[in-house]
């Protein structure tokens, strides 16, 4: 009781990609045999969909709905105002204190744009399909997620943090510049990492070394993206740092990474057991308190994180207890 149900916890898509069984009627291909419903696109889908939602936060006395809404529809904007404003004037209807937040792109303006033209991946899950003023009228918070923007593009470029806190901070002002108020946005903030194979180098062939100059100056990802490169929670990075270190495979430096870009974005390189020279990038306390300053700065309501669940492996040792407690 008391928490935030999310919309992807209801067997109920609001998307246009929610799949039904293969005998459903007016249900288009789906993958693995499975058929989907345009269900943004039927008025009294929606209501039923509304009304669903709304009897699970009543049954379950909980404070309210999060909508996570990604890969909806092309051309979808009005269809996916009319449903977040339904589900509102229905929990202000039936349950008057209830919270209802929408996790919104981080760049909602570059997003709309020709000018994002960053390698940003969900460019595309958002452009023309979101109706982002429209939207934050209709909810009580917009919580913009600031993660996965630029190192974890799947591009083949250098690898990078995937919360720089100058792409962070400009988000944040082009909601705010779209009329949006500061106590209406939480920024979302990442509890994980990349874990990137580097692509190789005639340095680095040359002096392959764990901990090397070569090794530590710099890595362009290898593809494919999904074959080579993975995304990590804070506990498994602070876990492998432990144990890397225990093998002396990397030379770390003032506050247990190898290096930290000029926003804070801590960094190191390992070799995997075939000798592959990878380079993880991550949050810790001290770029995640950069960010939070910032936040402090703009006035906006609070933070929020993504995922608290990272933290998890950490139980299971004594040892990086202190990086647990630091996070929080």
């Amino acid at each position: 009781p008391g928490m935030l149900a999310t919309a992807r916890a209801f067997n109920v898509s609001v998307l246009g990609n929610g799949c039904c069984p293969p005998a459903a009627k007016g249900c288009a291909a789906c993958p693995r045999g499975w058929t989907r419903t345009p269900l943004l696109f039927n008025a009294s889908q929606r209501q039923l969909a509304i009304v669903g939602m709304v009897d699970f936060v009543a049954t379950h006395d909980l404070a309210g709905v999060n909508l996570d809404l990604e890969g909806t529809p092309r051309d979808s904007a009005a269809a996916v105002s009319s449903f977040v404003c339904g589900l509102r004037a229905e929990l202000q209807r039936r349950r008057p204190s209830s919270v209802l937040a929408f996790d919104g792109p981080m760049l909602p303006t570059c997003y709309q744009s020709a000018r994002c033209n960053r390698s940003i991946p969900d460019v595309e899950n958002y452009r023309g399909r979101f109706d982002f003023v429209a939207l934050a009228q209709c909810v009580d918070l917009v919580l913009p997620m600031g993660y996965d923007l630029t190192g974890s593009a799947p591009d083949g470029g250098e690898a990078a943090s995937d919360a720089p806190l100058a792409v962070v901070t400009e988000g944040l002002d082009e909601w705010l510049a779209l009329g949006v108020p500061p106590g209406k946005l939480a920024l979302l903030l990442p509890w994980y990492g990349y874990d990137m194979a580097c692509r190789p180098t005639a340095a680095a062939l040359s002096d392959p070394s764990p901990g090397s100059a070569s090794s530590i100056s710099g890595c362009r990802v290898q593809l494919p993206w999904g074959t080579n490169n993975h995304e990590c929670g804070f506990g498994t990075i602070m876990l492998w740092k432990q144990e890397q270190r225990r093998r002396q495979q990397l030379a770390l430096g003032p506050g247990g990474v190898a290096g930290r870009d000029a926003d804070g974005s801590p960094w190191f390189v390992h070799h995997n057991a075939s000798g592959w020279r990878r380079k993880v990038y991550y949050d810790d306390a001290v770029s995640i308190a950069r960010k939070v300053a910032m936040c402090s700065s703009k006035g906006i309501a609070g933070v929020g994180v993504w995922t608290v669940d990272t933290l998890q492996p950490l139980r299971a040792t004594a040892a990086p207890t202190n990086a647990s407690a630091a996070m929080w």
